[in-house]
């Protein structure tokens, strides 16, 4: 087997063994909510095995195994628990704060704060901005998390979550920023091997999925906007994958089969990015 094969099989692979075991010893109640944490699993996995796993990151794109890990405990802990919305909020905002801290370095922890009142001013615009791009997308993630009507559950979630990793593979690797389009990629792997099993086992896209999973998601994206400017064009075109589960639920497909178009509606956009970075890169 390929390095390639190999490293987009240990996300799937240890993802859906991870959820198929939480599920099986923790029951219907308990062992749905905590599967959730097998998607970070999955993720960080995988890179583990593209970089080590140190305490202290280096870059920004190293912060993103940080911030999954982090995501992963904590909403592990919210599952575990069966917290309510409100703490459920007050997690999720403090989850977001730190997010946005470790990018941005306002303490000066992972990038010097600038000297001048310019650069300030671009730093709390770019606070501000990613603030709304990581309430926005937790929120989105959030929404489909939970079994809802017509036999839906958490695969409408992890295909979203799927189809994002994926598209952000994808733009990275139109930038030749290849740090973040492995990692893109395993999450993206790892995400579809939970989507086996949500439909067949009934689980939730919970808490450890939505802030780990997410929480990776989003600390790659800002690695890429922020490392690699010429990059925003195309992730504001990456974030048109948003809304791909809106499109869905008003197109005649019946419930089975919407994960599965929304993967591939939510992919549409983050081919698009790629090809819109590839073009201004040229």
């Amino acid at each position: 087997m390929s390095h390639v094969a190999f490293f987009l099989a240990l996300p799937f692979g240890l993802a859906l063994a991870a959820a198929a075991a939480l599920r099986l010893a923790g029951g219907g109640d308990i062992g749905a909510r905590l599967s959730g944490v097998a998607v970070p699993a999955g993720f960080l996995a995988g890179w583990t095995w593209l970089h080590g796993l140190t305490l202290v990151p280096t870059g920004l794109t190293g912060v993103a195994a940080h911030i999954a890990l982090g995501g992963a405990l904590a909403g592990l802990a919210l599952d575990a628990a069966a917290a309510r919305p409100g703490w459920r909020m007050i997690v999720g905002a403090a989850f977001v704060a730190a997010g946005v801290w470790a990018a941005t370095g306002l303490s000066g922890a992972i990038t010097p704060m600038p000297a001048d009142s310019a650069g300030r001013a671009v730093l709390w615009v770019s606070v501000v901005v990613l603030a709304v791009a990581w309430i926005g997308t937790l929120l989105r993630l959030r929404s489909h998390s939970l079994p809802g009507t017509g036999g839906d559950t958490g695969a409408e979630g992890a295909a979203l979550l799927a189809a994002l990793a994926a598209g952000l593979g994808l733009t990275a690797a139109a930038v030749g920023a290849t740090g973040i389009a492995a990692p893109a990629a395993g999450l993206a792997t790892a995400a579809l091997g939970f989507l086996a099993l949500a439909a067949p086992l009934r689980l939730p896209f919970s808490g450890g999925a939505v802030l780990g999973g997410g929480g990776a998601l989003l600390g790659l994206v800002q690695a890429l906007a922020i490392d690699w400017p010429g990059t925003v064009i195309p992730l504001l075109i990456l974030s048109l994958g948003l809304f791909a589960g809106g499109t869905v639920a008003h197109l005649p497909v019946a419930p089975r089969w919407r994960p599965l178009a929304l993967l591939g509606l939510g992919l549409l956009p983050g081919l698009l990015a790629a090809a819109t970075a590839i073009a201004l890169r040229g």
